[in-house]
């Protein structure tokens, strides 16, 4: 795929021959798209985060310890000494600053988004596994971030820190919210190396990093659109026809009871409307993850257009299943406002929408869609719902539901990673009905409990792992331990607003859950399948068993 594009800019640039420069000034940055995670491996997760999550030692301390990182920093060290240093001031000719990034906003939407992540997890709850605070780290986020507002440099130090930061999440479960932060980590990245190669030609320029941050945005949409059609079943373009959309709403609901103020009848009549217009919003998703290919073609209100599409899709998403991606739209509208304050005639502009640019944009985003780190979010909405449900007993013998973003900021354990933790048969689906296209050919016509259940059975598989069984077990123990010892708070500070990237922690208005009533004594994993028969608009509760019953130690 790497030899696909590069062969098609070079295709591209003898066809125009005055804009051979122009591949000269890519390719680098080309590059770094290709093969982004290899080159960027020294950027993510170079510092093992056992060494430091139950340490006291800030993270900051482990970063310096690691040669490239330091380098990095001394550089930007450097950097203000040339910039701001009146002495040393006169001998810079290449000033690395926002000023000479000629393209309007510029320094206020990255310093946006740095912000944005930064703030996240400076105000997530505390790390009950590693009972750890890291409010010096949790500061050095916040005042890398403020900085990014003052010179560009310091974005490649703030995308160190903050996705080193991010991997305390790996720990016992080897699961982390990576995926949230992908697009923002990706585009900072870029950007960040664009920095300093700026400083050293003149030939980088930011509409580079503008088409590349949009080719990467774009290639994991349109794999998402691609892998719908071909690769989910050998029928292609059956996505489109046959999967029954309606099946993510009614699995929002079970899992988290999403719109669930609204009386049963009503539901379920609405569940019956969006039944029959499941081809429109079907067709609606391709056109909004595939039309991305053409981005770049023609002028820059081909773009809105397209990013207006994804961003309506992410919120169509949101209204269906109460998930939102925030990060992702984040950066989708950062994207659209950079480019609608540029004024008409400028550089940028001109210089992007080319024949040449649609052409290698249109290349990278078809070729980038079959690269491994490009991950494909296609499935179809089979209806069977995986869920786990906690419990807690408290020490005064009462038991409570327990909230799902209690474990926050674990929250990948509330979603289909938890399929590895039970040794059962489970359904090839996760806690909102996606799976593949024969597990739903199986079970669509299937009418009656026991044909379900048998049908699961005769389908499922066993994906249980010991060792991130034991790590869940560890888990829940010590995480409630620390949370009894801590005098039953979690809260890094009380009423301070938390941004969670992804996870909708939506409840049961009728349920009675767990704020602290009492000390933890055990809790309790039940686990869950319910399914939705679109033909009947009735739900069933298939199986619901406990699984497990965890003896929490007072202290």
């Amino acid at each position: 795929m790497f030899a696909v594009t590069i062969a098609t800019m070079v295709i591209v640039h003898i066809i125009y021959q005055k804009n051979m420069t122009l591949l000269y000034s890519l390719l680098p940055l080309l590059i770094l798209h290709l093969i982004w995670k290899p080159i960027v491996g020294i950027v993510l997760g170079d510092v093992d985060p056992t060494l430091w999550i139950f340490s006291d030692i800030p993270l900051l301390y482990y970063v310096l310890q690691t040669p490239i990182y330091f380098v990095i920093f001394l550089f930007c060290v450097l950097v203000l000494i040339l910039n701001y240093v009146p002495v040393v001031k006169k001998w810079n000719r290449q000033p690395i600053d926002w000023e000479h990034i000629p393209v309007r906003g510029i320094r206020w939407i990255i310093g946006s988004i740095c912000l944005f992540i930064a703030y996240h997890f400076f105000s997530a709850d505390v790390n009950l596994y590693a009972n750890q605070i890291w409010l010096f780290d949790r500061i050095v986020l916040m005042i890398i971030s403020i900085l990014v507002f003052v010179n560009p440099i310091f974005v490649l130090p703030f995308v160190i820190y903050a996705s080193n930061y991010n991997l305390q999440l790996s720990i016992p479960i080897g699961q982390n919210s990576y995926h949230h932060l992908k697009f923002a980590f990706q585009f900072l990245t870029l950007f960040g190396v664009f920095v300093p190669l700026r400083a050293i030609s003149k030939r980088f320029e930011f509409w580079h990093v503008f088409v590349l941050g949009i080719v990467l945005v774009s290639a994991t949409y349109f794999a998402s659109g691609f892998g719908k059609l071909f690769n989910t079943s050998s029928q292609h373009f059956a996505w489109i026809i046959e999967n029954p959309t309606v099946h993510l709403l009614a699995g929002a609901h079970i899992a988290y009871d999403w719109l669930g103020f609204l009386p049963e009848d009503t539901f379920l009549g609405l569940l019956s409307a969006m039944d029959n217009i499941d081809l429109f919003f079907n067709l609606f998703t391709i056109f909004a993850e595939m039309g991305l290919i053409f981005v770049f073609f023609r002028n820059r209100k081909v773009t809105f257009l397209f990013l207006l599409t994804i961003i309506f899709f992410h919120i169509g998403v949101f209204i269906t299943t109460g998930l939102l991606f925030r990060m992702w739209l984040l950066l989708d509208v950062s994207l659209l406002i950079l480019l609608a304050i540029q004024p008409a005639q400028s550089s940028m502009l001109k210089s992007m929408y080319k024949l040449p640019i649609a052409i290698y944009s249109a290349t990278a985003i078809f070729t980038g869609a079959f690269l491994p780190q490009v991950s494909s979010y296609a499935w179809w909405d089979v209806g069977i719902y995986l869920n786990f449900d906690y419990q807690v007993t408290t020490t005064d013998g009462n038991q409570y539901n327990l909230p799902r973003n209690f474990l926050s900021p674990y929250e990948d354990l509330n979603r289909g990673h938890f399929r590895h933790f039970v040794d059962l048969p489970v359904p090839i689906t996760n806690n909102i009905g996606a799976g593949n296209y024969d597990f739903w050919q199986e079970i669509k016509n299937l009418d009656n409990i026991d044909e379900i259940t048998r049908g699961i059975e005769e389908n499922g598989r066993r994906l249980f792992s010991e060792e991130m069984y034991q790590g869940f077990r560890d888990f829940i123990i010590v995480s409630f331990s620390n949370y009894n010892q801590r005098g039953l708070t979690k809260t890094f500070v009380p009423f301070l607003p938390q941004i969670p990237l992804h996870y909708n922690a939506m409840q049961n208005p009728n349920a009675v859950y767990y704020d602290g009533q009492a000390p933890v004594a055990s809790v309790q994993v039940s686990y869950r399948i319910d399914y939705y028969n679109r033909h009947k608009n009735e739900f069933y509760l298939i199986v619901e068993e406990q699984v497990y019953d965890f003896v929490i130690p007072q202290r």
